[in-house]
């Protein structure tokens, strides 16, 4: 993944975070609960995001397709990791709303989706 590809990626994860704050946050009683749940969800998003761009960045350079592949499964438990340890906390704490941080963690595969979109709009801005 290029830096180029994580910035669109990010700023999919946003506007996604955006949005459902606009039409999402109007169906729950606690807005502000809702609302502070949503971004600690994007904030795991974008943590994931950038989390897979280093982890890829580290594997592709390894010597061997085995490693490479051991690698990038040991990131994968600490990326999971990292996301319960969130989610249970917010949830153990009351930090905020869980559907929204569930709202906010899926906010990165719609923002995968939202990429090329993205770059087709960056392009005609130039």
């Amino acid at each position: 993944m290029t830096d180029n590809a994580l910035k669109n990626l990010i700023s999919g994860i946003l506007l996604c975070g955006v949005l459902f704050q606009a039409v999402f946050m109007w169906f729950f009683d606690s807005r502000l609960f809702f609302t502070v749940g949503l971004w600690i969800g994007i904030a795991i998003a974008v943590f994931m995001a950038w989390h897979i761009h280093y982890s890829l960045d580290i594997a592709l350079d390894m010597p061997g397709e085995g490693d490479a592949s051991k690698y990038m499964y040991r990131m994968y438990a600490v990326r999971m990791a990292v996301v319960l340890v969130v989610f249970f906390v917010t949830a153990y704490f009351k930090l905020g709303n869980m559907i929204g941080v569930l709202f906010g963690m899926f906010s990165l595969k719609l923002g995968a989706y939202l990429q090329p979109l993205l770059q087709k709009i960056k392009k005609k801005r130039r």
